[in-house]
């Protein structure tokens, strides 16, 4: 059970973490323009030990201030995700969503409603590149990155994979290729259970 875009105050959240909350979904975000110095929910969230942060770093969710804070705050409970829409990977351009209707993806990657800037409408990039965001910002060194977005939330949701490359866990992984200058990882093969089901060579399998 995660906590997601909230209006809960302090004591709600308490309660909720009482009854089996484990998780903030997305935090930082979907929340008020404006909000009481404290207490408020982004507070108590992080304050909470029982309660994992799950957080997006495509670079425009979150300041880096931000992402700092909780990753220093958290340590292994830091979890990284992608929010990533159906238009990602897409030119940039105008596109219609179910979900914000018209939206705009920019040349840097961001994707916001056509009819406010400030407003986002999702994310269009993927995992990888909240990994090299945070590599590339000096926030986390790879390793710790790609633990966020792998064998954290493996373990947060006690699945095999929490083991990683070990004798009998599953033997789900990526090979990848150096960060490029623009800050990209290239995904060269992907694996499940052992068998290739991705080759960037041959597109698919």
């Amino acid at each position: 059970m995660s906590i997601g875009h909230t209006a809960a105050d302090a004591s709600q959240i308490g309660e909720a973490v009482a009854a089996g909350a484990r998780m903030s979904t997305h935090l930082g975000n979907g929340a008020h323009l404006m909000l009481p110095r404290h207490p408020n929910y982004l507070w108590e969230q992080l304050a909470q030990d029982e309660l994992w942060s799950c957080v997006i770093a495509d670079g425009f969710h979150l300041p880096d201030q931000v992402l700092k804070v909780v990753l220093k705050v958290k340590g292994e409970q830091a979890l990284l995700v992608s929010d990533a829409v159906a238009i990602s990977g897409l030119e940039p351009g105008v596109y219609k969503t179910h979900i914000g209707g018209d939206v705009v993806l920019t040349s840097e990657g961001k994707l916001h409603l056509a009819a406010d800037p400030r407003l986002l409408a999702g994310s269009a990039q993927m995992l990888l590149w909240g990994i090299a965001h945070l590599n590339r910002r000096g926030l986390a060194d790879f390793p710790t990155a790609w633990e966020m977005a792998s064998t954290r939330p493996a373990r947060l949701m006690g699945l095999p994979v929490a083991e990683g490359l070990s004798i009998g866990a599953p033997a789900d992984f990526v090979l990848l290729d150096s960060m490029q200058a623009d800050g990209r990882i290239p995904l060269r093969q992907t694996y499940k259970a052992g068998k290739i089901v991705y080759d960037r060579s041959q597109q698919s399998l």
